[in-house]
């Protein structure tokens, strides 16, 4: 019984992103005709009933609040370059990156046991809708994989140095962690470089 529920949450791990694809492409829906804060609400509510891992006590619920926030104040303009691609990617990838530092991390004590399941073609097939995610929107995409790959680093020291190994509220820190950066990234002024000043 105890493997067969296991089993079904590395099931999960893999889905993770592509039900951020869902909950992205949603949103932009959902954007064309409501104003960021509703989306922002919406995109906290999809995390809360997929029940995405999620920092634990007083700091989750601040992480959660900065997060909700940040997404409110950063979601880019309707009608700017790539931002239905940008609403998608920043769902998706930080879901990639979950898988990814499950896969790459050794588990803390009380990390759930579907964390020593993981398998390179499971967690490959994890990580692709992200990778494809980012390459899609446009000139943002080399730094998006660039900031995954910084704060799965920093996530994997922190969560080595504070529990001896990655758990769930490691991959917490990581979604909320990177669903900001991509909207933060879309935000930079380099992007007048690409799009000829406009």
């Amino acid at each position: 019984m105890a493997a067969a529920y296991e089993a079904k949450k590395f099931v999960g791990v893999i889905w993770w992103p592509l039900r951020g694809a869902l909950v992205g492409m949603a949103g932009a829906a959902l954007y064309e005709y409501t104003p960021a804060l509703v989306v922002a609400l919406f995109f906290a509510a999809a995390a809360f009933a997929l029940r995405d891992p999620r920092v634990p006590g007083v700091a989750g619920l601040g992480v959660s609040v900065v997060s909700f926030v940040a997404l409110w104040q950063l979601l880019p303009p309707r009608g700017s370059d790539h931002w239905v691609e940008l609403l998608i990617a920043s769902q998706t990838l930080p879901r990639s990156a979950m898988a990814a530092l499950a896969w790459i991390s050794r588990p803390s004590a009380n990390a759930p046991e579907y964390f020593r399941n993981i398998t390179t073609a499971g967690a490959l097939l994890a990580i692709a809708p992200g990778i494809l995610a980012a390459a899609l929107t446009g000139w943002p995409a080399l730094l998006l994989l660039a900031a995954m790959l910084v704060v799965l680093r920093v996530a994997q020291a922190w969560s080595y140095q504070a529990s001896g190994g990655v758990n769930a509220a490691s991959l917490g820190w990581v979604r909320h962690t990177l669903e900001i950066a991509v909207l933060l990234i879309a935000r930079l002024p380099i992007a007048f470089l690409y799009s000829g000043g406009h």
